[in-house]
């Protein structure tokens, strides 16, 4: 049996794929005083990539507080 969270990201990728695949137009990102061209597919895998990045951080960082947390209550007793 495939567990979920494999299964999950089967999907994820999958639809990944689909959205890259159907949208090769140009779009002009601007950014402060910054501009660019690029290809909205490269937008979308840029876009997603970020997101698992700091997915990442933000869990590996609240895991982390948790462990502190834990820690400070096991001294206690």
């Amino acid at each position: 049996m495939i567990p979920v969270r494999l299964t999950l990201l089967l999907i994820g990728a999958i639809l990944l794929v689909l959205l890259v695949l159907g949208n090769p137009q140009p779009v002009v990102l601007s950014f402060l005083f910054w501009r660019g061209s690029f290809a909205l597919y490269e937008v979308i895998l840029g876009g997603t990539l970020l997101g698992i990045l700091f997915t990442i951080i933000y869990t590996g960082h609240v895991r982390y507080i948790l462990r502190i947390k834990q820690d400070r209550i096991n001294r206690r007793y």
